[in-house]
């Protein structure tokens, strides 16, 4: 600051120096000399120093008769200093300006003999007609200190970039080992699923085959049996008959397992068709009446509650599926002498049916898995079934884009409510 101070001063006397003559710019370059912040030392074409500013002297730690008189080499460390005489004979020559760049390596020696770095730029100059030399020295040591830490970051930070290029590169690696080991698993389930594939198609083509080749003789056996206890009822005994009705009621039994194992097959394969018509629900409900008074147990009351005229816009067999397995169930898991109600109401674009009865139930941890196929509560080990009527009924229902669901508690009964949209 007071560098500037200085020169602020001078200029200021300088200007009123300017009020009365002419403009005196030997003493402006005085001022620049004595306080540019660069050190300027004058040589001449021997190189032996002519002068040297203030800040010269201080970067050096000269006074200015101690410097004065000597070579400029001994300003230049001892390990250059026989190149550097050979440099002061070649620039004497020289007509134009040179920059040094200190980055380089350039160094100079204080008295003490402490090397710095330092840039130097030449300049010939023309002083009472004979050749000097003004050199502009610059400590460069903050600077080249910062530019070394900079080289050193930015080193770091390529040995850095290098190692994560590296690591992506072994992540890529992995991870290209990865997809093709996935790949060949891929092909391996693709191969498995493919073989579990025809190996299904094979149980469904047999047990579509089987179920075929035993519901006709079963149905024969079936007729006969009837037809040979109707006709000889007079000659049987009651062990006799007895045992005809176990075996119809056997015949049956399998009869119903055989359908539903079909009714699998058809709706595993997609093969159902559906038949869309105007459905009379009192005149199915009619028809289905005599087929529940075949299997109700002694004493079991079947009611049905229907308005008169009800009619649904839907597949006429699949009804009869669905309601045929539904009572038919609960005919099974109530006890004789008990009552099953199916009520049917009309809604807003719905129709609702409720198959109620007063059965066994269902036990609480058992009623999540109700619809899953071959799945049979608990408490109905004991009692014929395959476990697939809820699940075909559940099909069916939702083949009409209906809903099914039921409430059920333990000993006391179930309900089912089934829903059917009544827009066409």
């Amino acid at each position: 600051m007071v560098y500037f101070s200085i020169i602020e001063f001078k200029y200021r006397k300088l200007k009123e120096q300017q009020k009365n003559k002419l403009f005196d710019a030997s003493e402006i370059c005085e001022a620049i000399y004595n306080f540019s912040v660069e050190a300027i030392i004058i040589t001449d074409q021997k190189g032996v120093i002519a002068h040297a500013n203030p800040t010269a002297l201080s970067l050096f730690d000269y006074k200015l008769l101690d410097l004065v008189g000597q070579s400029v080499s001994v300003l230049v460390p001892l390990d250059v200093r026989h190149k550097h005489d050979a440099y002061v004979e070649e620039f004497s020559h020289s007509t134009s300006s040179r920059t040094m760049d200190g980055m380089a390596g350039l160094r100079a020696v204080k008295k003490c003999g402490e090397e710095f770095p330092v840039s130097i730029s030449l300049s010939p100059a023309v002083i009472d007609g004979q050749h000097f030399t003004v050199a502009l020295v610059i400590d460069i040591t903050e600077s080249k200190k910062i530019k070394e830490k900079l080289q050193q970051h930015n080193k770091e930070l390529e040995q850095r970039v290098a190692k994560r290029t590296e690591e992506l590169a072994d992540t890529v690696r992995n991870l290209e080992k990865v997809n093709a080991e996935l790949k060949k698993a891929e092909g391996e389930v693709r191969k498995s699923l493919e073989k579990e594939r025809k190996l299904n198609e094979l149980k469904s083509r047999f047990v579509s085959m089987a179920s075929h080749e035993f519901r006709t003789p079963l149905g024969t056996i079936l007729s006969s049996l009837t037809l040979i206890a109707k006709h000889s009822k007079d000659a049987h005994t009651d062990k006799q008959q007895k045992h005809f009705l176990r075996i119809r009621s056997n015949v049956k039994h399998l009869t119903n397992v055989l359908n539903d194992f079909l009714s699998i097959d058809i709706l595993k394969s997609d093969k159902l068709v559906i038949n869309l018509e105007q459905v009379d629900l009192n005149d199915l409900f009619e028809e289905l009446q005599e087929e529940f008074n075949q299997m109700k147990k002694a004493g079991q009351i079947i009611k049905i509650d229907i308005p008169v005229e009800t009619f649904l816009f839907s597949d006429k067999h699949i009804l009869k599926n669905i309601f045929l397995n539904l009572v038919s169930n609960a005919i099974k898991y109530s006890s004789t002498g008990k009552e099953i109600l199916i009520s049917v109401r009309e809604g807003f674009n719905k129709m609702s049916v409720a198959i109620k009865d007063q059965g066994i139930g269902v036990p609480l941890e058992d009623q999540v898995h109700l619809f899953e196929r071959f799945y049979r509560a608990t408490n109905a080990a004991n009692i014929q079934g395959t476990g697939l009527g809820l699940n075909i009924v559940k099909h069916y229902v939702e083949l009409l884009h209906g809903t099914i669901q039921f409430k059920s508690k333990y000993e006391v009964g179930s309900t089912f409510y089934i829903e059917f949209p009544t827009e066409k």
